[in-house]
């Protein structure tokens, strides 16, 4: 994870300055809602499998704060039978 400083949105591209004097282009759509140049982002890059791991802890920490601790471990017992 690192974070990168907007330097300009132009034509659907975003130039970010990511330190060092480097700087990379990535296509506009994928920042964040409602960001200018100058605001930071943080940037994170994911192999597929880390992607999925963190989607399923997240689900499990939304499924545990829904249903509390005890719901959540009988519903997951549930899914693996």
């Amino acid at each position: 994870m690192f974070t990168a400083v907007i330097i300009k949105i132009d034509n659907g591209c975003a130039t970010l300055d990511i330190g060092r004097g480097k700087q990379i282009s990535i296509p506009s759509k994928f920042l964040p809602q409602n960001v200018k140049e100058s605001d930071t982002v943080i940037i994170e890059l994911l192999s597929p499998i880390q992607f999925e791991a963190r989607q399923k802890n997240i689900a499990k920490a939304l499924l545990k704060e829904i249903l509390g601790a005890d719901e959540a471990k009988t519903t997951g017992q549930k899914a693996k039978s």
